[in-house]
Parts: C-alpha cells; sequence; structure tokens
C-alpha cells in the first residue's frame, strides 16, 4: 500500500473549477487497504462535477494517477471546527470509517 499526501491533492482539487470548499479523505478498501475520497462543495449543487470531471481536471494539472481519487461525494459544506478546519474524521464517519 502506497502513502498518498492528502495535502498534495487538497492543492489540486482547490483548483478544478465550479467548486467553493473540498477536501481528501482517506476510505477503507477491500483491495487495497484504503481509497482517496474526494469530498466537495460545488459553487451551485445542481451542477456538480462528476468523478471523472475531477480527475481529468487533476491529471491536467499533472497529478500522478495513482493518486487521484476513486470516490467523489458532494455536500452543501465541509464540517469545521472552531478554528476553521476541516473535521476529517467527521466525513470519515460518514462515508466509511472513523479517521485514523
Amino acid at each position: 500500500m502506497e502513502n498518498i499526501s492528502a495535502r498534495e491533492v487538497e492543492d489540486h482539487l482547490v483548483t478544478v473549477p465550479g467548486l467553493v470548499d473540498s477536501t481528501i479523505i482517506g476510505l477503507p478498501d477491500p483491495e487495497t487497504g484504503e481509497r482517496v475520497c474526494a469530498v466537495v462543495v460545488p459553487e451551485d449543487s445542481a451542477v456538480a462535477p462528476s468523478l471523472a470531471d475531477v480527475c481529468e481536471h487533476l491529471v491536467v494539472r499533472g497529478l500522478n494517477k495513482r493518486k487521484l481519487p476513486v470516490q467523489l461525494e458532494v455536500l452543501d459544506q465541509l464540517p469545521r471546527n472552531a478554528m476553521g478546519k476541516v473535521v476529517k474524521k467527521d466525513l470519515a464517519r460518514l462515508f466509511g470509517k472513523d479517521a485514523q
């Protein structure tokens, strides 16, 4: 299993057109141990990008294909703590597991 830097993927993900917020979390995967999940907040929920759209954008920006998200979740807003930091543990619980 390869470690993938969430920060590296997030640095690319933030450039996807039509998103106002985004993050990356790891979720359990029976084959690889963990899979990359992008959680996004679109400007307009009626026109949220597809996983294919997001991955295409990330590849064009130069992200290695091994680091692409294999799951995309869309929310109205990301959970944040009092300091404004995304609470990835809440997202991991919502979409599959407790965060590490």
